[in-house]
């Protein structure tokens, strides 16, 4: 039975080390490479390429979700299992849009991750234990386009979402949003990130127009 190849990302180093340590006691398991952002791991995908690519969601310069819509559409041979601490139901389902295959906690038991794995390289998909599948299902067809008798409806943001918007549009920092918010500066990057996949935008700027168009922001 040929090993199923695995590329981690993650951009800390302790963790990268500690998935390696535990991947690497599976017979049937070959972690080829490491990465630490979509740079480094674009480089090493053109010398190899793994079955499956696990990766966090906050990365520097592209998201873990910006990642997978290019492995999507670029490499649609590898299958992108999102491992994170990141949980919010609108960032699972934007992951799952952008064609991720799986989605775990960060926190999950060892034998969880074998578990996802496995299932994964077998054309199955993997939500993590604390993953309401259900939710995320009825979630991703109401933002889906195309998928529901309206289909011309506007996606729709959560209220956490309008309230990032509109702190963005107002010239906060993700620290400051953070702080105001209780969540940290990477998951409200994670945030703005789905938010522009959603809107179907591109840059900050757009957002701030979008904020003022549709009144989130007195600016």
């Amino acid at each position: 039975m040929d090993k199923i190849k695995v590329i981690l990302v993650d951009d800390h180093p302790l963790v990268l080390e500690g998935l390696q340590v535990v991947l690497s006691g599976e017979p049937h398991i070959d972690v080829i490479d490491t990465a630490t952002d979509a740079e480094e791991l674009f480089i090493k995908l053109q010398k190899h390429q793994p079955d499956i690519l696990i990766l966090d969601i906050s990365l520097p310069t592209l998201s873990g979700i910006e990642i997978t819509q290019i492995i999507s559409k670029q490499y649609p041979g590898i299958k992108v299992l999102i491992l994170t601490a990141i949980l919010e139901e609108e960032v699972v389902a934007a992951s799952l849009a952008a064609g991720a295959k799986g989605y775990l906690p960060k926190n999950s038991p060892n034998d969880e991750l074998i578990t996802a794995i496995q299932k994964i390289h077998s054309g199955q998909d993997y939500l993590g234990e604390p993953i309401a599948e259900r939710v995320i299902r009825d979630y991703l067809k109401k933002v889906k386009s195309g998928h529901g008798s309206n289909h011309s409806a506007k996606p729709v943001l959560s209220d956490r979402e309008i309230e990032i918007v509109r702190l963005i549009a107002e010239g906060l920092t993700y620290k400051e949003i953070g702080e105001q918010l209780f969540i940290s500066a990477r998951t409200v990057e994670a945030h703005k990130n789905n938010i522009l996949l959603k809107l179907n935008l591109n840059t900050i700027a757009d957002l701030i127009k979008y904020a003022i168009k549709n009144k989130y922001t007195d600016l």
